[in-house]
């Protein structure tokens, strides 16, 4: 199964296995590239390689209860470096763009996807936490309601000489809760 990464500067890779077999979401050449594994060949997830045809990195994969995947991944704003995190939601008919950018202004600066991860709570509704590497910022956990993303409780944050790293999110099977966690780097 190596033939899809040949000829690919491949990093930042999200793997998930669905019903149907992997599915695997990469950055190569600044593009946001998503296949699955058929059983003989890595093909699209849909009609296209991805959700953008250019600009996507860092993405997080996560599974849908049916089977489906939502993909969540950062993207370069106006030139000025900041990033915005954008989501969708993919199966094998194609994609659907889950809104705007996700995150504020102030969670515009964040680096990697250490900062962002995507799962799924036990309604089945995406949720994407992030956080900023700026110090002081902190952490928010955003909800897909189907059409938008609303922020789950308050944001969570951090001291004023501290940065968030290596941000993990899981949810719990039953009920509602959100369980959030990170180490800080003090500065």
């Amino acid at each position: 199964g190596r033939d899809a990464f040949a000829t690919l500067a491949v990093t930042s890779p999200s793997l998930r296995v669905t019903p149907n077999g992997p599915v695997v979401a990469w950055n190569a050449d600044d593009r946001l590239v998503v296949k699955r594994w058929d059983g003989a060949a890595w093909v699209n997830l849909g009609t296209d390689d991805g959700p953008v045809n250019s600009g996507g990195f860092v993405p997080s994969l996560t599974l849908a209860p049916d089977g489906s995947v939502y993909v969540a991944w950062a993207e370069s704003a106006a030139g000025f470096g900041l990033q915005s995190i954008k989501a969708a939601h993919g199966t094998l008919a194609g994609w659907t763009s889950l809104g705007g950018a996700i995150n504020p202004p102030e969670f515009a600066d964040f680096a990697d996807s250490q900062r962002m991860q995507l799962t799924v709570g036990a309604d089945g509704a995406p949720l994407v936490a992030y956080a900023s590497f700026d110090f002081g910022v902190g952490v928010e956990v955003r909800r897909w309601d189907g059409t938008a993303w609303n922020l789950l409780g308050a944001r969570q944050a951090n001291a004023p000489t501290n940065r968030v790293m290596h941000l993990s999110v899981d949810v719990a099977r039953t009920g509602t809760q959100v369980t959030l966690s990170w180490p800080n780097t003090i500065a």
